[in-house]
């Protein structure tokens, strides 16, 4: 009802009619998108997802903490910081990730720091903002100027896990000498 010089009107108050938005599906309900103050969400131009590209690579990011246990990944890259044991088969640490603990990789390449315990079947590569300290077993090392490597390192144990890994997987109890 509407007063107007103190009488009482039966006529209703007038509202801006604003545009409904109405769906061209054939049918004829409509959807009423009555609040138009809301902003929309944004549209961002993602990459797809893909399972059988980025399957078993793991990545920790700058300013991540990581504390526990990865026992099955393909690639492990390290850009923040992680205390605890991987096993992975190729594992890289930038130079702004550190890592405390143990490793037992095919590859490893250390740009930033590593304390602990690491066997490399395969290359040891550590870059001239890197450091690494401890008990390393590896297959190759490579250091490039500036690189520090402290503790102690042995190239032999490597060849004989690898050697026992291998007997292994062909069924050949540990220790056999074969006949010539």
């Amino acid at each position: 009802m509407l007063m107007k010089n103190d009488t009482v009107s039966r006529r209703r108050a007038k509202t801006p009619k604003e545009a409904v938005p109405r769906l061209n599906s054939g049918s004829t309900s409509a959807i009423d998108i009555s609040d138009k103050t809301s902003t929309p969400l944004a549209n961002y131009d993602e990459p797809a997802f893909s399972t059988s590209k980025n399957a078993n690579v793991l990545s920790v990011g700058s300013g991540v903490s990581f504390s526990g246990r990865i026992i099955k990944a393909e690639s492990v890259i390290l850009e923040g910081t992680a205390d605890g044991e991987i096993l992975a088969k190729s594992i890289e640490i930038s130079p702004s990730g550190s890592l405390t603990g143990s490793v037992k990789t095919d590859n490893l390449i250390v740009a930033g720091s590593f304390s602990g315990d690491a066997s490399i079947v395969g290359s040891l590569s550590v870059r001239s903002t890197g450091s690494i300290e401890g008990k390393i077993d590896y297959g190759s090392l490579s250091v490039q100027e500036g690189g520090v490597v402290l503790g102690t390192l042995a190239q032999d144990k490597v060849k004989e896990l690898a050697n026992a890994l291998a007997d292994q997987s062909l069924g050949k109890p540990p220790n056999t000498i074969l006949p010539d």
